[in-house]
């Protein structure tokens, strides 16, 4: 099925205009696009994003406090840090990125370009690693090429970007997808939303802090002295408090603290503004602290009421407990076994956890609002899109027609979760058995499923499970029973974990297949054929090739204790020499061969009288005893020989029967699995043509 989509997807490329030759020609650079799910390039993401910081931080304290790098910091700032983000501007010309429309990856080296040229990205980062100072060789340029560096601080807002960290995140999980991994991840994805919200903190108080310096340093001498230098008014912040006696350390940590305690609104009184200038900029800085602090203090009790809300459901737990108390009344109060009420609760609580129809069913107004397209789209397309993509042989759905889309529509509302854990729960073992009714069909994306049969040997007491096939990630089971109402045949045993969704049998006869009378003729038809071609037949050629060496074995020992009870019972010169070598006897061949010895009895017996006759005379005394005894001994032994040769001939007979046999039951199975091909041939073309036709 993937070729053939493979094939359709070339063809139609080539009606497109695109054809072999431009994918050879993309062929070649198509090694050097960056995937996004890649861990070196989520690593090398973090390195930047701290790079940038490091040196917004360097470039800040460079213009604010004027302090220039030297030695190993200097070549580091200059060659190291310079060449990282070169590296960076190649990377992104390099990175696939996804479609804002179709969320598919653009691996196109032009398109590209294009969203990162245009982005406005490419324009601040190329202006950036500019080296302005050593261009013109000129010293005033160094504050205007710090300047163009500092619009890197923009890059800064990257570490505090939730959908990148995400992705990093995700990168690192990509292949683990246990329980436990996944609320370990979503435990951390919460961890850093409260981080984030404090390293935000901490860079903008970092900033303003700067900037205040910068300003009480500028306006230093602002109100200080007249024309005539005359004191006309009290010292500004910056002698106020000596800060031109503090070192480039000290400066920094009073600018800091001045401008978190005052866009806090804190205010101890320990440092204060005094010119007009400085009293103007607090007064900014505080109305702005306001605005900030109030929206990190809402965002982190939103935080914190989000995860309490999805590590536990406690409403819907709560009312699953009064259910199952209210039910203990019809029981005089008999409480639940302990191992009932577990797997209640954990087939709720998964229920719940991964029922994809739960936001729907809550705000089915504001998806009623929707026009139909849109909801079409969105169960099909986005909600369910892994389901229908994986599973498109058995729903044999294009989506290109108004009607297929209905029909997938209607069928995305009748998904439900479904779970079951073999290793902590022995009754999820066997999901169906022989003979049993089967109400759901089940649409599975992990695990490991073996289906089989129960056959009893001859060694063993218990049946013993044989496993025939054997389906792992993207199966499905149990649809033939399901769409034509049909009792289960075989044994699905559950080996590892299965994570699954359902459709059950009333949901889609009395739902969608009667609405849908065209598409569930087609569904049942290729349920059927699958049915037959990859489960059905290959588990029947086993069991009959089980149950044909079973009989082998159970005729073979009949054979031998009937002959060995026979050997026993007559006198060791009349034995007959019987050989139980040879292919499987029939219920027939067992009477013939009852007969045989029966007679070999009766001949013995009667042997046996005459040599009392003879020695009857010999006790009278007569002159020929030994002569008649020898004669007697001759003819035994003749008779013996006699029949020992015609029960050769039975068995041999009896041989070439079973051969023949077996040959004309090969002969006929090989006739029948032929006819029965030809009739699986006609049947597929019937429904290819039907589609045709449709």
């Amino acid at each position: 099925g993937q070729s053939a989509l493979q094939g359709e997807s070339l063809s139609m490329g080539g009606l497109n205009g695109l054809g072999g030759a431009q994918q050879k020609q993309q062929a070649w650079y198509s090694f050097l696009i960056i995937k996004e799910k890649q861990k070196w390039k989520a690593v090398f993401d973090m390195m930047i994003n701290f790079m940038v910081a490091y040196n917004c931080v360097n470039i800040t304290l460079s213009i604010c406090f004027d302090v220039e790098p030297e030695g190993v910091q200097l070549l580091i700032d200059q060659y190291f840090v310079e060449t990282i983000f070169g590296l960076d501007i190649l990377f992104n010309f390099l990175m696939e990125f996804k479609d804002p429309e179709t969320q598919q990856p653009v691996r196109e080296f032009t398109l590209i370009a294009k969203n990162y040229i245009f982005s406005g990205s490419f324009t601040f980062d190329f202006l950036a690693i500019i080296p302005i100072k050593q261009i013109l060789r000129d010293e005033s340029t160094s504050s205007v090429n710090k300047i163009l560096r500092m619009v890197r601080i923009s890059r800064m807002l990257k570490l505090l970007d939730i959908a990148r960290f995400n992705h990093s995140l995700k990168s690192f999980f990509e292949n683990d997808s246990s329980q436990d991994k996944i609320m370990l991840q979503y435990v951390i994805m919460h961890s850093f939303k409260i981080t984030r919200l404090f390293l935000a903190a901490i860079i903008i108080t970092y900033f303003c802090g700067c900037l205040w310096y910068f300003v009480v340093f500028t306006y230093r001498d602002e109100g200080q002295v007249d024309e005539h230098n005359h004191l006309v008014s009290s010292p500004t912040f910056y002698y106020r408090f000596e800060m031109d006696k503090m070192s480039v350390e000290k400066k920094i940590i009073v600018s800091w603290y001045y401008s978190m305690t005052t866009l806090t609104t804190v205010g101890y009184g320990d440092y204060y503004p005094i010119s007009n200038t400085e009293i103007f900029m607090a007064v900014c800085y505080m109305l702005c602290g306001v605005v900030f602090f109030s929206y990190i203090m809402s965002s982190v009790i939103e935080i914190i009421n989000n995860q309490q809300k999805k590590m536990s459901l406690e409403d819907k737990t709560q009312g699953l407990r009064n259910w199952l108390i209210m039910l203990s009344r019809f029981t005089n109060k008999k409480p639940l076994k302990r191992s009932l009420y577990n797997r209640i609760t954990h087939h709720f609580d998964y229920f719940w956890t991964y029922d994809r129809l739960a936001a729907i069913h809550q705000h089915a107004d504001t998806l009623n609002e929707l026009p139909k397209s849109m909801k079409r789209k969105l169960m099909t397309n986005y909600l369910f899109e892994d389901i229908f993509k994986n599973f498109k042989f058995f729903f044999k759905t294009s989506q290109d027609s108004n009607r297929e889309q209905k029909f997938l529509y209607d069928v995305s509302y009748g998904f439900m979760p479904r779970y079951f854990d073999p290793l902590n729960d022995k009754e999820d073992e066997i999901i169906y058995d022989e003979e049993d009714e089967v109400p759901e069909m089940y649409f599975c994306l992990e695990g490991l499923v073996q289906i089989g049969y129960f056959f009893k040997s001859k060694q063993s007491t218990q049946n013993e499970f044989r496993g025939v096939k054997k389906f792992a990630q993207h199966f499905i089971i149990c649809d033939h029973y399901v769409v034509n109402n049909m009792r289960c045949e075989f044994v699905y045993l559950c080996v590892q974990p299965v994570k699954c969704f359902a459709l059950t049998k009333k949901f889609l006869l009395k739902n969608i297949f009667q609405k849908y009378p065209e598409m569930a003729n087609e569904i049942k038809a290729n349920s059927l054929m699958r049915y037959v071609k990859y489960l059905k037949k290959p588990i029947n050629q086993e069991y009959n090739h089980d149950l044909i060496m079973k009989n082998k074995k159970s005729t073979y020992r009949q054979v031998f204790f009937e002959e060995k009870s026979a050997s026993a019972k007559l006198p060791d010169a009349r034995q007959p020499h019987l050989t139980t070598a040879g292919p499987a006897l029939s219920q027939a061949d067992n009477d013939g061969l009852k007969q045989m010895v029966f007679t070999h009895k009766k001949e013995g017996a009667a042997a046996t009288a005459e040599s009392d006759v003879q020695g009857k005379k010999k006790r009278v005394g007569t002159e020929n005893m030994e002569d008649l005894m020898q004669k007697t001994k001759r003819e035994a032994r003749m008779n013996d020989l006699e029949m020992n040769t015609q029960l050769k001939q039975k068995m041999n007979g009896i041989r070439k029967e079973v051969e023949n046999f077996n040959v004309n039951i090969d002969e006929f199975s090989m006739i029948c699995d032929n006819e029965l091909a030809k009739l699986y041939d006609n049947v597929e073309k019937v429904s290819q043509n039907i589609g045709q036709i449709q």
